[in-house]
């Protein structure tokens, strides 16, 4: 399944699944790196909505944005 990075919401949850490994801050959007499922996973969001290092997070993806490829 590939999701654009921009199109994966995350909400704070002190049990979720992933980890916030990195943010870095780009002017008006932050790209972050979470550890979720044994896996990194790249995602983007407006810096003012950025998480922290060590933040547990929810990610929530929309299926509309999902697109199916052949590995």
């Amino acid at each position: 399944l590939c999701v654009r990075p921009e199109h994966i919401r995350l909400e704070a949850d002190a049990d979720g699944p992933a980890i916030v490994r990195s943010a870095t801050f780009l002017g008006n959007l932050c790209r972050m790196t979470l550890h979720w499922g044994g896996m990194d996973l790249q995602v983007e969001q407006h810096a003012a909505s950025a998480y922290h290092e060590g933040d547990r997070v929810r990610p929530v993806i929309n299926p509309a944005h999902g697109c199916w490829v052949a590995a």
